[in-house]
């Protein structure tokens, strides 16, 4: 990264990295104002982004990702998605999968240089507004997280998450690292 002081409040940065085909370029941004300068500039390096629903355009890169990161790749449609998304880049994406019996909140992937910036936390929360008061479902082996979203761990789950937990544990291989995959439901009233 090259940077250097083009008079007092603006910093230059010129940088460019190419990430499993997602390509970021940053340039000048103002840091006393916060506004965007040159053409390349897409946000201020915090927390800014925006969830949306997922557009035909999206689908391939959220595709893309879910096989990258191992998540449910099965009936992937458009309108199951809301993505996160700074400018046009695709940066995370979740989705509600309906079953006939239940509601799952899955396929949840934040790209790994933009963890940490409450962009899962977001999705979560929309996600669920989208549950529309109905009882929702994860499978996941990262119960701690969930649990702060009001998510409690069950034994009692609908047939059609007995059938995800085996897709989890055969066709996308289980936990390498001893973790177990956890049915947690959450009640969204």
């Amino acid at each position: 990264m090259v940077m250097h002081m083009d008079r007092m409040d603006t910093i230059i940065i010129n940088r460019k990295f190419q990430v499993s085909g997602f390509k970021l370029v940053l340039s000048k941004l103002n840091l006393e104002s916060g506004t965007k300068q040159g053409a390349n500039a897409p946000f201020f390096m915090t927390n800014h982004f925006q969830i949306t629903s997922a557009s035909d355009s999206d689908l391939s890169l959220i595709i893309q990702g879910i096989k990258e990161l191992t998540l449910d790749d099965i009936d992937l449609k458009r309108e199951q998605f809301l993505v996160a998304k700074v400018g046009t880049k695709v940066i995370g994406f979740g989705r509600i999968k309906v079953y006939p019996d239940a509601l799952e909140l899955c396929s949840l992937g934040v790209l790994p240089e933009y963890r940490g910036r409450g962009i899962g936390k977001e999705l979560v929360n929309e996600l669920i507004k989208k549950a529309n008061r109905q009882a929702i479902f994860v499978v996941c082996i990262i119960p701690d997280f969930f649990r702060r979203f009001g998510f409690e761990a069950t034994h009692i789950y609908p047939d059609s998450l007995k059938v995800k937990i085996n897709y989890c544990t055969g066709t996308l291989g289980g936990c390498d690292d001893g973790q177990e995959y956890v049915v947690m439901r959450k009640n969204v009233v």
